[in-house]
């Protein structure tokens, strides 16, 4: 039987407290090493809390513009502050909360280090004084600081002395501040452009495991074998079936929002049904289970009318109007086999995620995520499994697999957002060097198997066979270039902390932009790989970060591995968002669309079945190459 164990980890945004960019190491210093230094000497807070962020509670390395981003949001609010007339004297006392209400309103994309001064203090008053919105508030709460359990009483000595607090918050409001985060030396860029598409021949080996038939490989061939029943098809106990053609055949079919196909006239070659419309206030990502009943998505308000902090639910397809609503925020998750389920920001807190066995969404239609319904903390090593995280389970037996690190927030079409597409038209990702951290449980506990340095990379997903690893690359300037395929691997071995041993090694990279051409192809945002290990989806928005929600929109793609084939699945109108796709076991897709035109405000769930379509399309992989391509381990 395969075990798991329950999960804690936080959640910061861009204007939490700033962190030293550069780790200071003993022995000789290089130059960028004392100018950091001298920078950490200026503002100790720099320094810190860097321990704070470590092993992937922060969104990654924090680079010069993102402390720069920060300076800027506490000197605006401080500024408007002065101007409304507030003294330092009662800033101090916290007595000018209604004027920093006021100022917040002013100023959406948030408060900078005003931030952290309201930390201990009501600040969802302090946002409904400003008339944000319920998203918003529930967005800006999530923005908890780093957490005081994973650095020195020393480091954080600062944050119980309001005075001292306040006078970090004067300086990184002033010019100083400017000056010291200039100094700052620029951080070290090692990503190459991405040249070409190339999939190592191990990689195809392993996409093809026992056939080169879509979804008949890895979790996809297991659960078929294990007679997984599959939501809106025929009973495969009575005969095989065609998942394409023979599910959902009573699903009402959605126009108007497929994308048109190369040589293609007329409908779409595949089908787009709708399958529930939820309420209006889905809030970040949406997953399926393997089986394609439940839906799991996070929400911006409590679902509970008796106001218990029920802000997540599941929706059972199975059941017409069932939905069950859990104690707990956002980023669902399956496991491959359909055992587990597990939500972040449980039981209220925003840093703590927990398991619950799929049995329980057939018996109850409230779930606090505790014992004996679901797991208790069981940290080992006081590690924590942080947001954004994605899991996976080895067909042929092991623990589960968890992997996180550096991410960027992604709650598309929604105010939370703060207006800012994050992942545009030209994604972006983390800057520096940021932390793969890979975590097992094997029933009795869980603990932090490895934490793997990678340049420029980030938003790692495992695959559902925990072969795999994706993360998006890109250079200094932030601007995605791609996606880079690791091989993983994950071995018991005693000699280590967590009984367990990580390696890995780069089986495939995926260009944004043909090389050739320069025309856009396979991008977006984060991943989600398909249960046999071949096929990715994303989703990519189009317009500008400035665009209002009602200007811009986001349509789902998808990647062949086997052939090299990607395509645009949807091509929704302006204000309309095609979401998170998720994959259930069969190759059929399920995604969230959420409707942003005026006066609408509707959220639905889709699904398609476009990737069998494009797993016919003519053509083989002319960029497979040999492993030894591609140069180290990155």
């Amino acid at each position: 039987m395969r075990k798991t164990s329950f999960l804690t980890k936080v959640s910061v945004f861009s204007i939490a407290i700033p962190v030293a960019v550069f780790a200071v190491t003993a022995g000789c210093k290089t130059r960028s090493q004392v100018a950091s230094e001298k920078a950490i000497r200026v503002h100790p807070v720099l320094g810190s809390l860097r321990a704070s962020c470590a092993g992937g509670s922060c969104h990654g390395v924090v680079s010069k513009a993102i402390l720069t981003r920060w300076q800027k949001s506490t000197k605006v609010v401080y500024d408007c502050l002065r101007t409304n007339g507030a003294k330092e004297e009662s800033l101090l006392a916290g007595g000018n909360a209604d004027k920093l209400a006021e100022c917040l309103e002013d100023f959406p994309q948030g408060a900078g280090l005003f931030r952290t001064y309201y930390q201990s203090k009501d600040f969802e008053g302090l946002l409904r004084k400003a008339k944000r919105s319920d998203d918003d508030i529930g967005y800006l709460q999530s923005m908890v600081m780093p957490n005081p359990q994973s650095a020195t009483q020393a480091q954080l000595a600062y944050a119980s002395d309001e005075a001292k607090l306040w006078q970090n918050i004067l300086w990184f409001a002033s010019e100083d501040a400017v000056t010291a985060i200039d100094k700052l030396p620029e951080e070290s860029v090692n990503a190459k452009t991405c040249k070409s598409d190339r999939i190592s021949r191990s990689l195809v080996s392993h996409v093809t495991e026992k056939s080169s038939n879509p979804f008949a490989n890895w979790w996809s061939r297991k659960n078929l074998e294990n007679q997984l029943a599959m939501f809106a098809c025929p009973d495969q106990r009575r005969g095989a079936y065609n998942p394409e053609a023979d599910c959902f055949k009573g699903a009402s079919n959605v126009t108007g929002i497929a994308a048109p196909q190369p040589g293609g006239e007329g409908e779409a070659p595949f089908r787009i049904v709708a399958l529930r419309e939820l309420p209006a206030n889905t809030y970040y990502w949406m997953r399926v289970s393997p089986d394609g009943r439940f839906v799991g998505n996070g929400s911006s308000e409590d679902m509970d009318p008796e106001g218990n902090g029920f802000e997540a639910f599941v929706d059972d397809l199975a059941a017409a109007n069932r939905r069950v609503i859990v104690r707990a925020k956002y980023d669902p998750g399956f496991t491959p086999d359909n055992e587990w389920f597990l939500f972040q920001g449980a039981n209220g807190d925003h840093a703590q995620a927990a398991f619950c066995r799929m049995s329980v969404l057939s018996r109850m239609n409230k779930i606090e995520p505790m014992p004996p319904a679901c797991l208790g903390p069981t940290e080992r090593d006081g590690s924590h499994i942080h947001l954004y995280q994605s899991i996976g389970a080895d067909p042929e037996g092991g623990p589960y697999v968890i992997a996180q690190g550096g991410w960027e927030n992604d709650n598309g079409g929604n105010s939370a957002s703060g207006g800012r597409l994050v992942f545009n038209a030209d994604p972006i990702v983390k800057q520096g060097k940021n932390n793969l951290n890979v975590f097992v449980f094997d029933g009795a506990g869980s603990g932090l198997a490895d934490s793997l340095v990678f340049n420029n990379e980030g938003d790692w997903v495992v695959s559902p066979t925990t072969r795999l690893v994706v993360g998006r690359y890109g250079q200094g300037s932030s601007e995605q270039h791609g996606y880079r395929i690791h091989m993983l691997n994950v071995q018991p071995d005693t000699g280590k902390k967590a009984g367990f041993s990580v390696s890995h090694k780069v089986v495939g990279e995926i260009c944004n932009v043909d090389p050739a051409t320069r025309k856009p192809q396979f991008r977006g945002g984060k991943v989600q790989i398909s249960l046999d290990d071949r096929f990715l989806a994303t989703h990519r928005y189009t317009g500008t970060e400035e665009a209002s929600l009602e200007k811009a929109s986001s349509d789902i793609m998808l990647y062949d591995t086997l052939t090299g084939n990607s395509m645009q699945v949807t091509n929704m109108p302006t204000g309309m968002y095609a979401l998170y796709p998720s994959w259930r076991s069969d190759g059929w897709i399920y995604f969230l669309v959420r409707d942003r035109r005026t006066n609408a405000g509707k959220d639905f769930v889709a699904a398609t079945n476009a990737a069998w379509w494009l797993s016919r399309q003519p053509g083989s992989n002319t960029n497979i190459v040999d492993d030894n391509e591609f140069e180290g381990g990155e």
